[in-house]
């Protein structure tokens, strides 16, 4: 999930400060003031464990930090503390996504893929592969039991078709399958059209999504081979600076506006550990522990002050500036 009121609150302000007639230290002011008080969480990373070593992940050999799997007892913990957008929430930021982004709701694309989906879900994955979390069909199920919508992105090596039919039952949302290439979904291809079979003969609501990184011969192909199922497809940009070697211009909306993150929402880690965003693959800025303080608390903490303050004005640099290809507001 993200913050849909902030972003609606301050969108006038970061116009503002783009071109030039407000100042940093207002615009701390400004978003500090729109930010909710109650946190939002983007995503929550279930397990970081994979099976796979993929050039589009940082994980596969920049990630350092200890292999785990979130406790169940933890899980359950975070959940409490969250709620999902009313349905009068979420119409209003649809007619904010219309008017100011103009994205139709019947699109099917990265940006409608960003702006209508991720903000009213709980992302169940960060650095692993969620198929390898053996309670993740609980965690769908606690999630539904808070009507809180649930997705996830995985490899579609490995998924079995007993696997995806327990996701079905237990009610996940929107099923992604991710890759970098279209050799991985010709292995899958036979399992992923029998979930999908399975799916509509049992009228099951899950939103099977496939999206490829980068290559538009390979979204052609995925497109051909998928042409004659209820499924939602897409082209995925190269967005992320470990990956994107080539400088290839992003054309993802989240990734041509400036960085959100520090007023928008957080990503909880398989341990506990709270980050800004999920582009902290080694947890190095640590806000806090759901371990030892409430969500609330670490939201409204000292930490994400000093950090949302430096993030801004960028008087005293954190580690994300130079790592990540998103922009930082004070530089707008």
């Amino acid at each position: 999930m993200i913050d849909i009121k902030y972003y609606q609150l301050a969108y006038g302000a970061k116009q503002h400060l783009k071109e030039g007639r407000i100042s940093s230290d207002d615009a701390y002011l400004f978003f500090n003031c729109y930010r909710q008080r109650d946190p939002v969480v983007f995503n929550i990373e279930t397990t970081n464990v994979c099976n796979m070593s993929c050039k589009m992940c940082p994980r596969t050999d920049q990630m350092t930090r200890p292999m785990g799997t979130m406790s169940l007892q933890l899980f359950k913990k975070i959940v409490k503390q969250l709620r999902p957008w009313s349905p009068k929430e979420w119409q209003q930021w649809i007619s904010f996504v219309k008017d100011k982004y103009g994205v139709k709701e019947n699109e099917m694309n990265e940006n409608h893929f960003f702006l209508y989906i991720v903000p009213k879900v709980i992302t169940l994955h960060g650095y692993g592969e969620p198929l390898l979390d053996r309670f993740i069909v609980q965690r769908i199920k606690i999630l539904k039991d808070q009507n809180i919508p649930s997705y996830f992105s995985c490899n579609p090596n490995n998924i079995t078709l007993k696997k995806g039919q327990s996701l079905l039952w237990a009610g996940l949302d929107y099923l992604k399958f991710s890759g970098e290439n279209i050799k991985l979904f010709e292995k899958s291809k036979k399992i992923i059209e029998s979930l999908i079979i399975e799916r509509d003969i049992n009228k099951d609501p899950t939103t099977i999504i496939l999206d490829i990184v980068g290559s538009e011969k390979d979204y052609k192909q995925l497109k051909t081979m998928f042409k004659d199922y209820d499924v939602y497809m897409y082209l995925k940009s190269k967005d992320n600076q470990w990956y994107n070697s080539a400088g290839t211009k992003q054309q993802a909306i989240h990734w041509s506006e400036p960085c959100q993150f520090p007023w928008s929402s957080m990503s909880i880690m398989w341990d506990g550990t709270v980050v800004p965003c999920g582009q902290d693959f080694n947890n190095e800025m640590d806000m806090g522990n759901v371990h030892d303080q409430t969500l609330y608390d670490i939201w409204n903490g000292e930490e994400y002050k000093k950090f949302r303050l430096n993030h801004l004005t960028q008087e005293t640099k954190v580690k994300c500036f130079g790592r990540c290809d998103m922009k930082v507001i004070g530089k707008c």
